[in-house]
């Protein structure tokens, strides 16, 4: 979404990279806080939306960390406790 946004700045006649480029020129702060809001809503649901879909698609995952009782959410701890040949990545 970033690099839509920085392309639209760039070379486009459309898109909310333009209307913050032309509402830059015309010196309207507001006109800009509001599309750089809208764009910080719409990263936010994207985001949900993308993990939702890889919960579904990437059910090995969850089914693994609930057999070891570990918390269903994704974080660097547990392949730090397997390196160290933990069980509990608390203990890492």
């Amino acid at each position: 979404m970033i690099g839509a946004v920085v392309g639209e700045f760039v070379g486009a006649q459309a898109g909310l990279g333009y209307l913050i480029t032309t509402l830059n020129f015309n010196l309207d702060v507001p006109g800009v806080f509001a599309v750089l809001i809208l764009l910080s809503l719409l990263g936010i649901m994207l985001h949900d939306v993308v993990r939702r879909i890889g919960r579904r698609l990437v059910f090995w995952i969850r089914s693994e960390r609930t057999e070891r009782g570990l918390p269903i959410t994704a974080s660097g701890s547990l392949i730090t406790a397997r390196i160290s040949g933990r069980d509990n990545p608390r203990e890492a």
